[in-house]
């Protein structure tokens, strides 16, 4: 029977952390991204103890090496946050950077690049120029 992120989430839900983890994990040897975002996040909710840190991070570098950009951000992540390893911002930056340079666009898929903040300054541009009595932008 094979298993899925649902039932990982399912594990989660349940506080079965440790079903969780190894859920997780098979998912992640079968190239399932998603499946290492959910095993980072469990790191940075608390929910992995220090040998599934461990077996984390072993899992997760290689994976960062051979060009995975999402390992690479959750190594970052963890990194950063000193969250199963000791706190190393500079490591941190090395490993966004590896990242960045797998898509340089940043962690987005095709036409998401697009910062939230831009976008929200788009919104706010469009509805001053369609209310009533507004001027047309400057050229």
């Amino acid at each position: 029977m094979a298993v899925t992120l649902d039932d990982g989430d399912y594990a989660i839900q349940r506080r079965s952390f440790s079903h969780a983890f190894d859920i997780f994990m098979l998912l992640a040897q079968d190239s399932v991204a998603v499946a290492e975002y959910k095993l980072a996040k469990m790191c940075a909710d608390g929910q992995l103890n220090n040998a599934q840190f461990e077996i984390l991070i072993a899992r997760l570098d290689p994976e960062s090496k051979r060009g995975n950009r999402y390992a690479a951000f959750n190594l970052g992540l963890l990194h950063e946050r000193g969250l199963g390893v000791k706190k190393a911002p500079r490591r941190a930056v090395e490993y966004y950077e590896r990242a960045i340079q797998e898509d340089p666009r940043g962690l987005s898929e095709p036409g998401q690049h697009v910062s939230a903040r831009r976008r929200r300054a788009a919104g706010r541009q469009e509805r001053r120029l369609s209310a009533p009595g507004s001027r047309p932008p400057r050229q």
